[in-house]
């Protein structure tokens, strides 16, 4: 029987793929007591650049395989940094990796290559490669090179809601007015794409009324200030109400997604989506914006999703504040 290896915790605490590294290690301990215990690393700290494989106790674990949960950002400043660190680590333990954030086009001209080619000496270094979804491994067939060999997909999670009582959530849903954007808010994420939608339902036919808002469930990406900026210019500008929540726990998170009148998952650029997990998770059928990753997972999780076509958003969120029950899971 081969060696589990033992998972490596990488990445600021409140990051996407740390949280996600860190619940499958809790998960991994709650299934195998005896399970290698995971062990916090920090790339980017001084030191790194002489890591040595260490145990809890600072007991060297030469040569022991180990497991990471990888994207560019978080192993180094730059996208060369982040290859050379996994390397450097390959070079003192077998490594495995689950790949996160495949580059795209949506990189821009500038990073692309150079992240694409970081991803290409990360998943060269290791001795095994995991993508979340078919459509991540499509991307790096398409952007950086031939398919690792042995590379596999396990798609991200999703924790069976706890069903919320019905009449009491129609109730919410009918007095309450969010449209709810789950998850960190940047360029792209659809934030935007809501409160245009918001403008085109009060220009329209369909007399919806005046008072839906856009709620942010979640923080501002580091770096994205000037998204936030532009987003509460043109809310204030049109009157129409812009909350950002900032981080949330999980058990508040869940609260409040579970208010939200609609929820969406509008990202345009999206290579997997832990937020429509979580969404689903909360007990809500978000409406999300059709795309080659969001058919699979619509086939991987069928009736989870109300998936909209391109320029549909304010349609959707039209026909989901008219029967607010298709936005909950039964």
């Amino acid at each position: 029987m081969s060696e589990l290896p033992r998972l490596l915790l990488v990445g600021p605490d409140r990051h996407g793929v740390a949280i996600y590294a860190r619940q499958l290690a809790a998960a991994v301990g709650r299934l195998d007591a005896a399970a290698p215990a995971p062990l916090p690393v920090d790339p980017l700290a001084p030191e790194a650049a002489a890591f040595t494989l260490r145990g809890t106790r600072g007991a060297p674990l030469p040569g022991s395989p180990v497991h990471l949960h990888a994207t560019d950002r978080i192993l180094g400043a730059t996208p060369e940094l982040a290859a050379d660190w996994v390397e450097y680590l390959a070079g003192t333990a077998p490594v495995t990796v689950t790949l996160h954030d495949l580059p795209q086009p949506s990189d821009g001209v500038r990073n692309l290559p150079r992240r694409a080619e970081s991803y290409r000496r990360i998943a060269g270094a290791s001795s095994g490669v995991v993508f979340n979804s078919a459509h991540e491994r499509a991307l790096f067939a398409e952007y950086i090179g031939e398919e690792p060999p042995g590379s596999t997909v396990i798609p991200l999670p999703v924790v069976v809601p706890v069903a919320a009582p019905r009449q009491g959530r129609l109730a919410l849903a009918t007095t309450l007015r969010d449209i709810a954007v789950l998850g960190f808010l940047y360029p792209g994420k659809g934030h935007a794409e809501v409160l245009g939608a918001i403008l085109e339902l009060r220009a329209g036919p369909s007399q919806v009324r005046s008072d839906l808002g856009l709620l942010a469930l979640g923080a501002v990406s580091p770096g994205s200030e000037h998204e936030l900026t532009a987003l509460r210019a043109r809310a204030e500008a049109s009157d129409i109400r812009f909350m950002v929540t900032g981080f949330l726990a999980d058990a508040e998170l869940e609260r409040r997604a579970r208010l939200a009148a609609v929820p969406v998952a509008a990202h345009r650029h999206v290579s997997a989506s832990g937020s429509i997990g979580s969404w689903i998770s909360a007990g809500r059928r978000p409406l999300v914006a059709a795309s080659r990753y969001v058919d699979e997972m619509a086939r991987l999780r069928p009736g989870t999703m109300t998936v909209y076509p391109e320029g549909g958003l304010a349609e959707a969120i039209r026909v989901a504040l008219a029967d607010p029950a298709s936005t909950w899971l039964a």
